[in-house]
């Protein structure tokens, strides 16, 4: 079995980085040093100011850590707030970290991310496409809400105002994916905060088969981690980076 290349991303919540803001200083400080070679995990952490917490709610929406399996290739650390990396690897991502590696009790969540072609007023059109399970606490906060209900079941899909109006969709219609693909309800209107002119789809895990590419993505899936009460989010992402 080859060595795999990982991106722990290791966001804080707002109240654990006021807990240990001089903690959180250093771990930055720390990782600021970019790093080349075969890869345990790279830990970013997230600073504390209320645009950053904002930025964090999207990202993370109540998780404490998100976890993604990058590649099989050496990762090149840069301090940014995301990690950048370069890859040749043609190996589907796989679930970013197992479940037993985690702490006993702790909650998780997938997310997924692709492309799907729907049928549209205008033809077939491409859009992109998120599978998140909108019932999880974790997720609360990355998606905005602005009719509506997020999908709660397989055959539901939420769908961003520009989807909705190339697609003459509304809520409680119905939006097809092309080619003779199945059919969804449309439960709600919503947008990802970070990308709201979009054509977007949202549904539930394992809900639409991606449309393949000609690339990997190895930021295609990712987990969301909640942690128990009274964990040390930064403990467990060094945990996690020794571990590999």
């Amino acid at each position: 079995m080859s060595m795999i290349g990982w991106r722990l991303a290791v966001r804080i919540a707002r109240r654990e980085a006021n807990r240990n803001r001089g903690r959180s200083a250093l771990i930055i400080a720390m990782i600021a040093v970019p790093i080349l070679g075969l890869t345990t995990a790279d830990v970013v952490i997230r600073a504390s100011d209320l645009d950053n917490a904002e930025t964090a709610r999207r990202a993370l929406g109540t998780a404490d850590l998100s976890v993604t399996r990058v590649s099989e290739q050496a990762i090149t650390q840069i301090p940014s707030e995301f990690l950048e990396y370069s890859t040749t690897g043609t190996e589907t991502p796989e679930p970013a970290v197992a479940p037993d590696a985690l702490p006993a009790g702790s909650l998780t969540s997938p997310v997924a991310y692709g492309q799907v072609t729907v049928d549209t007023t205008g033809g077939s059109r491409a859009v992109y496409a998120t599978t998140l399970d909108s019932t999880s606490p974790l997720t609360d906060g990355i998606l905005t809400l602005l009719d509506g209900r997020l999908p709660r079941t397989p055959d539901e899909v939420a769908i961003s105002p520009d989807l909705a109006e190339a697609s003459a969709a509304t809520v409680g219609g119905e939006l097809r994916l092309a080619d003779g693909g199945p059919a969804y309800t449309v439960v709600g209107i919503a947008v990802d905060p970070d990308r709201t002119t979009w054509d977007d789809l949202f549904a539930q895990p394992g809900a639409v088969d991606f449309k393949p590419t000609d690339y990997v993505d190895p930021y295609a899936s990712e987990l969301l981690v909640g942690l128990p009460a009274g964990m040390d989010a930064i403990a467990v992402g060094e945990a996690l980076n020794e571990e590999g």
